[in-house]
Formats: C-alpha cells, sequence, structure tokens
C-alpha cells in the first residue's frame, strides 16, 4: 500500500491538470487514507525553488518506503527536466508518468517519449492518449478521474 507520493507537477494551481489530478485527487487521499504527499509546483520564487530541493532531495536521498514518484506532463527541455530525469536514472522503482494532453504534438516527443519509456508506469487521461502511451510503456492505465484510484 502507498504511504507517501511525490509528485513533481508541471505547472501550478491555474492549470486544470495540476488541480483535478494532483492538488484534488492528494488532497483526498490524505484526508481518507491517511496517504502523505510532497506537491512541487516549479516556480522562480525562493519559496517554491527551495519546496523542489528539499522534495527531490528526500526522494532521490531518502525516499519512504512504500512510496512513489509522480512527474506529471513535463514535455519541454530544461532545468526541472533534467533534474527529473536524473532522478529516474536512480529512483525507476514505482514512478508514474502521468499525462491528459497530447502536448507531444506541439513540442515534440523526445521529452515525452523519455519519461513515458523510463517511468515504470503512465497514467493518461483518454483513450487516444492511452493508444500513443501504450507503444511506449506496457504499463500504461487510463485514469480519468479521482473515483479511478479510490474505487
Amino acid at each position: 500500500m502507498i504511504n507517501h507520493i511525490y509528485w513533481f507537477s508541471h505547472y501550478n494551481f491555474d492549470g486544470p491538470s495540476v488541480r483535478y489530478r494532483a492538488n484534488y485527487p492528494l488532497k483526498y487521499l490524505k484526508e481518507n487514507h491517511n496517504v502523505k504527499y510532497s506537491l512541487v509546483i516549479p516556480g522562480y520564487s525562493l519559496k517554491r525553488i527551495l519546496n523542489f530541493l528539499a522534495t527531490y532531495f528526500k526522494a532521490f536521498f531518502f525516499r519512504k518506503k512504500n512510496s512513489v514518484i509522480v512527474i506529471q506532463k513535463i514535455y519541454r527541455k530544461g532545468l526541472y527536466t533534467s533534474l527529473l530525469k536524473f532522478l529516474l536514472l536512480f529512483r525507476k522503482k514505482n514512478t508514474i508518468y502521468d499525462v491528459d494532453d497530447a502536448y507531444y504534438i506541439k513540442y515534440g516527443n523526445k521529452v515525452v517519449d523519455y519519461f513515458a519509456k523510463k517511468c515504470q508506469n503512465c497514467t493518461v487521461g483518454s483513450q487516444y492518449l492511452f493508444d500513443y502511451f501504450k507503444k511506449l510503456n506496457p504499463n500504461c492505465f487510463i485514469l480519468t478521474n479521482i473515483s479511478e484510484i479510490v474505487n
């Protein structure tokens, strides 16, 4: 049973994906199933950078037993992406790449395909995405809403 989730988001709470696939489900799991979490919202403020570093180093060096690392919808190159790729080199077990949009069409598929192949599992938000990601990772699942997590 999972007791902690390290969630590395792609954006802030203005993005529906962050609210509906990360924030609300994480709060629900904490309140109803006592699953603790560390949610990273990327950004350039000191608070967000420190939160990222603290969560990253905890996941890298002091990962909790029965934990999972979720990387949500990362599709562009950059420092954040590079650091998450590095984390995956050493912490592939119990990792999930979560995607609910086909950003690989607009931005290219190199980054998306990397995470899809390197993470242990993929969760996607539609049949269309499932058809694409299943070719990259056999452990691919459609997850459209929170009720699928808890039922």
